[in-house]
């Protein structure tokens, strides 16, 4: 799990979870934001994603590299220290409209989402997509699909390696996600493939435990 999102462990399955609020509700969003662009500073930052990217609003965070991206719709306490400590904004802008993919993030799921990690493949593909949703049974049981391509996804259950097919209402949510993600993927490629942050690296040996 990416450290954008930090799991506490799986609940029982008979029991229900549902998020806190760790901000207030997001604002409505213009349908094209503008994000912000920063960069590690500090070595030492305990956010293993090399680029962080923020409208002025704050009410999402993109961190992106390492061939994934993930998508915070409520943010972290730890944002602002990123933000503020660890990580030096490059002064490059660049442009990403989330508005559908929140409607249907918003449509599909009851309560809406918390969080999307997408992975990509070393063709830059989109390859997995991991949502953490406000209301699941429990912390890390949000649902998991593998993209074969675009139109072609199945629901995928990790512990098991079980494959289902999706529900149309999933099908509509991933073609408006994964076609946003790819766009965004042509314009920020250098983004993407940037490796982690120095403790984060392979072979680093101050990985966090």
């Amino acid at each position: 799990m990416p450290t954008c999102r930090v799991g506490a462990g799986a609940l029982p399955a008979s029991v229900w979870y549902e998020a806190p609020m760790l901000t207030t509700l997001r604002p409505s969003a213009p349908s094209t934001q503008e994000f912000l662009v920063y960069r590690w500073d500090n070595p030492e930052t305990d956010c293993e994603y090399p680029y962080l990217l923020a409208p002025d609003d704050r009410s999402v965070l993109l961190s992106v590299g390492n061939y994934s991206l993930c998508l915070d719709l409520d943010l972290l306490p730890e944002t602002e220290q990123w933000l503020s400590n660890d990580y030096v904004c490059t002064g490059e802008r660049l442009t990403l409209d989330l508005s559908d993919v929140l409607y249907l993030l918003d449509s599909t799921f009851a309560g809406g989402a918390l969080f999307g990690v997408v992975k990509f493949d070393s063709a830059l593909a989109i390859s997995e997509l991991q949502l953490s949703l406000r209301r699941q049974e429990a912390i890390d049981s949000g649902p998991e699909y593998l993209v074969h391509k675009l139109g072609d996804y199945v629901r995928w259950y990790r512990q098991t390696d079980r494959q289902v097919a999706v529900t149309m209402a999933e099908r509509a949510m991933l073609d408006v996600y994964c076609s946003t993600v790819e766009a965004f993927a042509a314009e920020a490629r250098d983004l993407l493939i940037e490796e982690p942050p120095p403790r984060y690296r392979s072979g680093s040996g101050s990985l966090p435990s």
